[in-house]
């Protein structure tokens, strides 16, 4: 695993959905970035905020003062529609936390982490949810691909009935559909190419 090239499961997806030459740019995109470094993790600390808040059982509210204490007017202006959104999405709904599952999909010689954020109790009912925070509206490729890989990798580590989910955050729209499994094949394919890619990049 130690030789596998360590791509992130937003990068694969955006590969994935891509065709002819950006392809190319984006695998050039993703070597020439280096390793990931937090400050360099735009929606970091909103997506760290989010986690604290259902661990520590606090009220959706104190979303509002953590956009309060934000100093860089381009994440107050970014975070203050995801915090929007998120709220409409709880709702009245209280999460109770519990960790949720990740692991790594290993595929052609690479290795893309899948970790989502949430693990939530609704009613009973456990939720496993990935968070997308971007201003670009969530695509059907997109949804299909991160809800594949999830049920791929971390089924395994779930008891039986929890759903696997994204967040559309801005929007505040939670997708859960069941994927269709005869999609695994081509993003095998996809990631032969990624590494083949990568590979002749010099």
């Amino acid at each position: 695993m130690a030789n596998r090239i360590k791509v992130s499961l937003t990068d694969f997806v955006e590969f994935a959905i891509k065709s002819g030459s950006p392809k190319l740019t984006r695998v050039r995109q993703v070597k020439s970035r280096g390793p990931y470094h937090p400050a360099q993790d735009f929606w970091k600390p909103l997506r760290e905020e989010i986690v604290q808040l259902h661990k520590q059982r606090r009220p959706k509210g104190d979303l509002d003062k953590f956009l309060n204490t934000l100093s860089d007017d381009k994440k107050r202006n970014r975070y203050t529609e995801c915090v929007e959104g998120y709220k409409r999405f709880l709702g009245r709904k209280t999460g109770r936390w519990f960790p949720p599952p990740d692991a790594n999909w290993l595929p052609s010689g690479l290795r893309i982490r899948v970790s989502p954020e949430l693990g939530l109790r609704f009613n009973g009912n456990r939720f496993v949810i990935k968070l997308y925070f971007k201003a670009e509206k969530l695509s059907k490729n997109r949804v299909d691909i991160i809800l594949l890989l999830m049920h791929q990798v971390l089924e395994r580590n779930v008891p039986a009935g929890t759903t696997f989910a994204i967040l559309d955050v801005p929007r505040g729209k939670m997708f859960s559909d069941v994927p269709s499994h005869s999609l695994l094949p081509l993003l095998r394919g996809e990631a032969a190419a990624f590494k083949a890619i990568w590979d002749g990049i010099t």
